[in-house]
């Protein structure tokens, strides 16, 4: 599949329709910061970006998870009733929304 490079433009539209209220990930960097600092990090984020899309390579900060166990139902003292939630960092989901819009 071939992904075109990110804009500015396409960075500056998936960074507004970041979903605040969800949970920053293994980096404590939330949805509402990266909104917060956008017009500082724009340059090195698309950079960021555009060199992963042409050297087809993810950065291994950007594979980091956090594991985070959501309670299901029965009794709450039985691993078998959770269920993992994985809390990426905002750079992999903006990354992943990107290779979405391209489809």
């Amino acid at each position: 599949m071939l992904v075109c490079p990110v804009s500015y433009e396409e960075l500056d539209r998936l960074i507004a329709n970041l979903n605040t209220s969800k949970s920053a990930g293994p980096d404590n960097i939330g949805p509402k910061l990266v909104k917060t600092v956008f017009a500082d990090i724009w340059t090195p984020l698309l950079h960021i970006f555009n060199l992963s899309i042409s050297t087809v390579t993810v950065p291994a900060q950007l594979k980091i998870a956090k594991l985070v166990p959501i309670y299901n139902k029965g009794d709450k003292k039985l691993a078998c009733n959770y269920r993992p939630i994985s809390l990426c960092e905002q750079h992999s989901a903006l990354a992943s929304s990107h290779r979405s819009s391209m489809k």
